[in-house]
């Protein structure tokens, strides 16, 4: 399922983005509504601006038509349940298409359906063609059963973005020049790109299970874990440091590490990092070089001529 930012400024559903299995699950939410409430129409709708999408349900066909003044927008507009008895008796009811065409609805009752930050976006509602109460029990049961669509639409909304960030580990995974670390909150290290042996030497075998700073310089190993304890926490950053090759040598990356939940509630550290130390070492032996030209030339007493023989 994707989720956009509307004009209304709130998230919402793209109608028939969600997976196939969610889709049927959906429809069947609302056939067990259907039959709970004893009502001809149920659906479960995603509204946006200007438009109420019946994307699933019993009695009507998957159709989009104009918001309009009552019920489901009144749904949103209220966020809370609406109850319309008799809809040819409400003054605001009584002018919508669905009462004066040829649906001819007479009853109406809806319930918002919200996303993960509390934004309504649609409703599970029920209609009817005859006027009929709504009891206490009623309202509670349709708020659960919206519920029950909201919780469906979350964890559709979870599981593709985790297999969208799935896609994208696995591309940058796949680059040769990239290396990607998952650390836990003890700095241990639980996974790692197989590129990790062209940057440092060490196999992925070699490097699960050891603590990351291990690799580190010890002098440089202090800064290294007061940066990691500001990622567990929240921040993100970006640096360099040296690490100690397999061979012994040192080799300086660059990195940037940000902080991810597990499913289980569980903080981690990702971090890409990639070899800089050619880089690194061309930049020294330009500095060096630079120094030693500027020494000779401040401590030349005559100058130095540059001369064109012609």
């Amino acid at each position: 399922m994707r989720w956009e930012r509307s004009s209304l400024g709130s998230p919402e559903i793209l109608p028939g983005s969600v997976e196939p299995y969610t889709d049927e699950q959906l429809d069947r939410v609302t056939r067990l509504v259907s039959r709970a409430f004893d009502v001809p129409v149920a659906l479960a709708t995603v509204i946006d601006e200007k438009s109420v999408v019946i994307e699933w349900g019993v009695g009507f066909e998957r159709t989009s038509v104009d918001r309009l003044p009552g019920m489901c927008d009144e749904v949103v507009r209220s966020g809370k349940l609406v109850h319309v008895e008799d809809a040819r008796k409400d003054p605001v009811a009584s002018r919508h298409p669905f009462v004066t065409g040829g649906a001819g609805v007479v009853f109406y009752a809806g319930a918002p359906v919200r996303d993960r930050q509390g934004q309504i976006v649609g409703t599970l509602c029920l209609a009817g063609f005859e006027p009929r109460g709504f009891s206490a029990r009623e309202r509670e049961m349709l708020e659960d059963f919206a519920g029950c669509v909201t919780d469906l639409l979350e964890r559709d909304r979870a599981e593709r973005e985790r297999d969208a960030a799935q896609r994208r580990f696995e591309i940058l995974a796949d680059n040769p020049a990239l290396v990607i670390v998952e650390v836990d909150q003890t700095g241990t290290i639980e996974a790692v790109s197989s590129s990790i042996e062209s940057s440092l030497g060490y196999s992925r075998d070699e490097v699960i299970g050891r603590r990351f700073h291990g690799f580190i310089p010890e002098e440089s190993q202090q800064s290294i874990l007061e940066t990691f304890a500001g990622v567990i926490e929240g921040e993100s950053t970006q640096s360099s440091s040296r690490f100690v090759h397999k061979d012994g040598s040192l080799r300086t990356l660059q990195y940037a590490a940000s902080p991810t939940t597990t499913e289980k509630g569980e903080i981690r550290s990702v971090a890409v990092l990639v070899d800089i130390s050619e880089r690194v070492r061309v930049e020294t032996r330009a500095v060096i070089a630079e120094g030693r030209y500027r020494s000779i030339f401040e401590s030349s007493l005559d100058g130095i001529a540059v001369l064109r023989l012609d």
